[in-house]
């Protein structure tokens, strides 16, 4: 490898590395949300993998999370893995009661849980609210993330899980066995007929019989 990739990879390591997610460590307070601490956990599914599993934290319809980041302050750039086919909204506020929207994501036409990336996301507050809306109405997240700066979003990489099973591999020895075991099954019956057909030929038949003379009067 030249110097100069080197140094891109050595800058691409220490940007993902200086990714620091602002809501980690906090406490939040959720409202008919299921596992809220899933959300900011580090680890996220398989993209594509099921909206409901021991990784992701389920939002009822009218269910929401909000952080206190200790004091009113200005972000930029959200990461955020949810359901497909839904919206979800962060909003902004200094008192915790009036929240103003400052991001929406779009939704995914890939099925499962997708990532959503915003490197312009940006607001300013003291609080931070989370909602959803829209698909289903069966809304579901993995992980969430806002940072300092824009830039932190692209490189920010949570550590993915799988949680559905393992693909078994075909035995091909079974396969050989059963393609063999067709094979003879074939040649059994075709092996039958020609006998079947010389018993049914050697077979004696029903003679007819003769009704005995009529007696005479």
């Amino acid at each position: 490898m030249t110097p100069t990739l080197l140094l891109s990879f050595a800058l691409a390591q220490a940007d993902a590395g200086a990714a620091k997610n602002l809501l980690t460590g906090l406490a939040p307070k959720a409202e008919k949300v299921a596992n809220v601490e899933r959300m900011t956990d580090g680890k996220a599914a398989d993209p594509g993998d099921s909206w409901q599993t021991v990784l992701t934290s389920v939002i009822e319809k009218d269910g929401h999370v909000t952080w206190d980041l200790g004091s009113t302050r200005e972000w930029e750039g959200a990461w955020i893995q949810a359901d497909n086919n839904d919206v979800y909204i962060l909003s902004t506020s200094d008192d915790g009661e009036h929240f103003t929207i400052a991001w929406e994501s779009s939704t995914i036409d890939n099925a499962g849980m997708q990532t959503r990336t915003s490197t312009t996301a940006r607001g300013r507050g003291r609080f931070l609210k989370l909602t959803a809306r829209g698909g289903d109405s069966l809304f579901s997240v993995g992980e969430i993330a806002v940072f300092a700066s824009g830039p932190e979003a692209k490189a920010f990489t949570p550590s993915y899980v799988r949680t559905g099973p393992e693909p078994q591999p075909v035995d091909g020895n079974w396969l050989v066995i059963a393609v063999v075991l067709a094979g003879l099954a074939s040649l059994v019956k075709w092996m039958k007929q020609p006998r079947e057909a010389a018993a049914a030929a050697e077979a004696p038949k029903d003679e007819k019989k003769e009704a005995p003379p009529a007696a005479k009067t």
